[in-house]
């Protein structure tokens, strides 16, 4: 396993984008624990060139919309892709219609 420090720099001296994009997702990451979100099997987030992908499965619109604004919200994300898509369990029971 490879592990990216923080202070990496290229040739040139400048951050190394690997580095700046690790660093933008645990920020992205922290943001949506301080709201309670995890990522999780049903969930994933890639960061690439700050471009931000988030994708997976939740049980409401409101989830949905609760994790991209989180996202929204940090500092450094550029482009935002939305690919969660929103689904509910049915609901079982013995009620006739």
């Amino acid at each position: 396993m490879s592990t990216v420090t923080s202070h990496s720099l290229t040739a040139g001296g400048r951050p190394d984008v690997v580095s700046i994009d690790w660093q933008l997702r645990e920020r992205i990451l922290q943001g949506l624990a301080k709201r309670g979100i995890r990522i999780s099997e049903d969930l994933t987030l890639d960061v690439r060139n700050r471009a931000v992908t988030v994708r997976g499965r939740v049980d409401s619109y409101y989830q949905r919309q609760l994790i991209v604004h989180s996202i929204r919200l940090v500092p450094g994300v550029g482009e935002l892709t939305d690919a969660v898509e929103c689904f509910r369990l049915p609901i079982t029971g013995g009620g006739a219609m």
